[in-house]
């Protein structure tokens, strides 16, 4: 989608999530949709025989509940079920949504990831307050830990996406994660040191790993058959013996804008291109530990905030002076 927008071209994704769908089959309106698609008669009248006098039960151990009347749904695991629910959802209404969440990812129609940051805000500032109550009475190896369970845990899940959000947006979120981070010691240390001493990594360097990762993954065959081509090799693309074919493996797709350099298809050979081929050979279980200890690869990801930051700056600039020429 980012590729796209860079393109100015326009993505539309379509999200259809149906609820226990089985069980909310009205069998009036199903029966009356049947009759418009020309199930008439003794056909039809077979089919509300089929659907009608089902009742269910609940059975704990000996213990049986009453029976009560199956007003509506369709029988599921049946041959008929399907087909009847197909024809139910059929010229269905579809509302539009600003925004949805799809395993436990918000996203919504402006792609800032700003919903999904804000319900992390929302759930570590909870996972905070528990650390800085926990404080007084355990030591820095219990907060450690607990640590890594409420609040790490939580801001590392699907980072491969919301992590490339503007620095504005990650804002609050990082300033959470520095606070969580202190209340590891007693004592004011400085906020880079005990990143340092607990071995812990910030947001922009979370989001380096897990697209590391998710470049091992890629090239040891170990994504999805969908992403068998999702990055191109620089062999395929040209033959030519450049500096940069040397250095680099993936093809670096032009991007126009800083947004455009923000995508996993430009990001992703860059982090790649970093790492050492002694460490790229590690095996799944060791990768990731490796690279943290590395040190050299480069903090790219730190430089493509600063560029965007540049970028909307200079809009911010445009615009200010474009109001001044107006105004005089």
């Amino acid at each position: 989608m980012i590729c796209n927008k860079d393109n100015k071209l326009i993505t539309c994704t379509l999200f259809l999530d149906l609820s226990k769908a089985f069980d909310c089959v009205d069998h009036k309106i199903l029966l009356e949709k049947l009759f418009y698609y020309g199930v008439k008669g003794t056909p039809l009248k077979l089919l509300a025989y089929y659907l009608d006098n089902r009742f269910q039960f609940t059975k704990i151990g000996d213990t049986k509940s009453s029976f009560l009347n199956v007003t509506c749904g369709v029988p599921q695991g049946s041959v008929v079920g399907p087909l009847l629910f197909l024809t139910y959802i059929n010229h269905h209404p579809i509302s539009k949504q600003s925004s949805l969440k799809y395993l436990g990812i918000i996203h919504n129609d402006k792609l800032n990831w700003k919903p999904q940051i804000e319900k992390l805000v929302t759930q570590l500032s909870k996972s905070c307050g528990m650390l800085f109550k926990l404080k007084h009475y355990a030591n820095t190896s219990v907060l450690k830990s607990v640590y890594f369970a409420i609040f790490h845990s939580y801001l590392t899940y699907s980072i491969l996406y919301w992590g490339r959000a503007n620095k504005t947006t990650l804002l609050h979120l990082i300033r959470l994660q520095n606070k969580a981070v202190r209340t590891l010691e007693y004592n004011k240390t400085e906020t880079t040191a005990l990143y340092s001493k607990h071995k812990i990594l910030e947001i922009p360097d979370l989001f380096q790993l897990s697209v590391a990762k998710f470049m091992y993954s890629f090239y040891n065959g170990g994504l999805p058959n969908h992403f068998d081509n999702y990055f191109a090799e620089i062999a395929s693309v040209h033959k030519y013996q450049t500096r940069l074919a040397s250095l680099q493996k993936y093809y670096l797709p032009r991007m126009k804008t800083s947004l455009g350099q923000l995508s996993l298809k430009y990001i992703g050979p860059k982090i790649w291109s970093n790492i050492p081929e002694k460490l790229k050979s590690s095996s799944p279980y060791s990768f990731g530990k490796k690279y943290k200890k590395n040190p050299a690869i480069l903090p790219y990801f730190l430089l493509i905030f600063v560029l965007y930051a540049f970028h909307i700056l200079f809009d911010l600039r445009f615009i200010f002076l474009s109001h001044s020429v107006i105004l005089r």
